[in-house]
C-alpha cells in the first residue's frame, strides 16, 4: 500500500500564486517599459537618415503656431491654421533658435 506524504513537502514544489490584480499591473508595467524600448530604438533609427535643418538668413520659413482654442470665442483648434507666415530669417541665436520678421518689413523682428 501507499505511503501518505505530508502536505507540507507539496507545498515547496507549487509557486505560490499572486492576486490577479497585482499581476496584471506587473505585466503592464512590463508592457509600459518594453514600449519606451522599443520607441526609443525607432527614434534612434530614424533620426540617423534624418537631415538637420540649416538655415541662413534671408531664408523663407514657416512659424509653427500653439494650438489655440477658444470655447467662449467659438474657435476650435482644428480649423485654426497650424503654422503661420512666411517669415524671413534674420540671424541665428542658437543651434536650434533664430530670429524672424514679416517679409513686409525685414528689419522689424517679430
Amino acid at each position: 500500500m501507499r505511503k501518505s506524504t505530508p502536505l507540507y513537502h507539496q507545498k515547496k514544489m507549487f509557486p505560490v500564486k499572486q492576486p490577479p490584480q497585482d499581476r496584471k499591473l506587473l505585466f503592464q508595467i512590463g508592457d509600459k517599459e518594453v514600449l519606451q524600448e522599443q520607441q526609443d530604438k525607432l527614434k534612434l533609427f530614424a533620426d540617423q537618415k534624418r537631415p538637420t535643418p540649416s538655415y541662413t538668413s534671408g531664408d523663407l520659413v514657416l512659424v509653427t503656431k500653439p494650438n489655440q482654442s477658444h470655447k467662449n470665442a467659438g474657435v476650435t483648434s482644428k480649423f485654426v491654421p497650424r503654422r503661420d507666415g512666411p517669415f524671413v530669417i534674420v540671424e541665428r541665436k542658437s543651434p536650434v533658435s533664430y530670429s524672424v520678421a514679416n517679409t513686409d518689413s525685414p528689419q522689424l523682428p517679430v
